[in-house]
């Protein structure tokens, strides 16, 4: 049998292993923490210090609305790029690449497109001689030149007038359009043309009536009628079209006809009504066609009269015996026109034959036989 002591060193033996045991994984644990923490430092150093960060923050970047240029009449060039740099610098795009957005915003436009790329080459200097450390200052430095630059080389002024006129000439209200954004569409050009051409439609200090009556005329004609007769109680642009909105409000314009009261086929049945002859006043035929005038019998004692009085019409009805059932003929085998059934041809009453003797066609041999005489006749006179 064992001793205490024996016992008590066993124990003693043991603690000492479980001990170091612990002791090891305790400074296992600690190595692979430090280990772990050297990693992320060095990994963080490098996305820092890394030239590709711009562009992983450009991938991360919100979605922002941007305006586009156009290149129309209406449309300011230097408007377009203070509005693109107001909205850059708030949705906070990297200033590495607000000339890009510039040049897709008006690529719509070639003049404009072409303005940015040459202005891109002429201030490219401003960005200094080391690509690899170029600072914020410097990419809003080579923007705003770049925009300077492409204001320089807009649209000449001459064009732009142009164009403005010729825009502001063929204004017009649309039959659908309300009055008030006619009215907004009217100022915004006016304004353009104003600064362009001041005073082009002003006679006098505060006398605009040149443009009350532009817009007058530009309105559509039941309005800009009936309010031109009354243009001496306005005394400006304002008034007018507070005058034209109320006349539209008390007489809006006649809405056009929906699809479900138009009848397609309505000249349709108007020409599936029967025609009358003019000669005769039979249906059927026209007047160059009518039997009447080929058939003395049947032309004697016409009288002129209106169409569907036929009492004194011709006595012989023009229907009969013209088809195997007669379109003239009543169940009780009178005429409904009042006329007698006289046949054409034999002009015997109640003839409802439609080929007599005379109208028949000859058969195949007498065809051959009458073919046949007449070969040996002009053989004979050969002879």
């Amino acid at each position: 049998m064992t001793t205490v002591e024996e016992l008590t060193g066993i124990v003693k033996g043991l603690a000492d292993v479980v001990k170091s045991q612990l002791t090891n994984q305790h400074d296992a644990q600690e190595a692979n923490r430090q280990h772990i923490e050297a990693l992320a430092k060095t990994v963080a150093d490098l996305a820092t210090n890394s030239p590709s960060s711009s562009h992983v923050d450009t991938l991360k970047l919100p979605q922002v609305v941007l305006p586009r240029y156009t290149g129309k009449p209406d449309e300011q060039l230097d408007r377009f790029l203070d509005q693109l740099t107001t909205l850059l610098k708030s949705s906070g795009v990297p200033a590495k690449h607000w000339t890009t957005y510039l040049k897709q915003q008006v690529q719509q436009d070639l003049r404009a497109y072409d303005s940015v790329v040459f202005a891109e080459e002429e201030c490219k200097h401003a960005l200094g001689e080391d690509p690899a450390n170029i600072t914020i200052e410097q990419y809003e430095t080579y923007f705003n030149l770049v925009k300077a630059s492409v204001k320089k080389r807009g649209k000449p002024k001459d064009e732009r007038i142009r164009e403005l006129l010729q825009v502001y000439y063929n204004l017009q209200q649309s039959t659908a359009e309300p009055v008030s954004t006619f009215a907004h569409r009217f100022c915004d050009i006016q304004h353009e043309l104003e600064k362009c051409i001041p005073g082009i439609h002003y006679t006098g200090t505060n006398d605009d009536i040149e443009l009350r009556h532009a817009f007058l005329i530009k309105l559509r004609p039941e309005i800009g009628k009936a309010l031109m007769s009354r243009d001496a109680k306005y005394s400006s642009l304002s008034e007018v079209i507070e005058a034209a909105n109320r006349f539209e409000q008390s007489f809006p314009p006649l809405p056009l006809l929906s699809a479900e009261y138009v009848d397609p086929f309505r000249e349709d049945k108007a020409m599936l009504k029967p025609k009358s002859c003019y000669n005769c006043n039979q249906p059927g035929h026209f007047k160059r066609n009518c039997p009447a005038l080929y058939n003395p019998g049947t032309n004697q004692e016409r009288k002129q009269t209106f169409r569907g009085n036929t009492t004194s019409q011709t006595e012989v009805c023009l229907q009969w015996n013209q088809r195997a059932v007669p379109r003239c003929l009543l169940p009780d085998n009178q005429c409904k026109f009042h006329r007698q059934h006289v046949c054409l041809v034999c002009k015997k009453k109640g003839c409802k034959q439609l080929l007599h003797k005379e109208d028949k066609l000859p058969t195949q041999s007498q065809l051959e036989e009458k073919l046949s005489s007449k070969f040996q006749a002009q053989f004979d006179s050969l002879l």
